[in-house]
């Protein structure tokens, strides 16, 4: 598999952007992360400590999912207007 980093490709993306990660992800280090959040100041953060990776963050607690969710919601309120 080819070694990337997905920063490369959004350098010059001015956009809103919204990073929800959570800290038992065992795919994308929660580092690589935070560093995307230094690269894009913009960014809105929104960590979830008990998520996993993936949609609902492959949580079995329902909390998990519905702070995802209500995040998302909440991103696209603000910034679909």
């Amino acid at each position: 598999m080819k070694q990337s980093n997905p920063r490369d490709e959004v350098n010059n993306f001015t956009g809103d952007m919204l990073v929800v990660y959570g800290g038992n992800d065992l795919v994308v280090p929660p580092t690589e992360n935070k560093n995307t959040l230094l690269a894009f100041p913009f960014a809105k953060e929104v960590f979830i400590e008990q998520a996993n990776h993936g949609y609902g963050f492959s949580g079995e607690e329902p909390c998990v999912t519905k702070t995802v969710e209500d995040s998302f919601t909440s991103f696209f309120k603000e910034k679909l207007r």
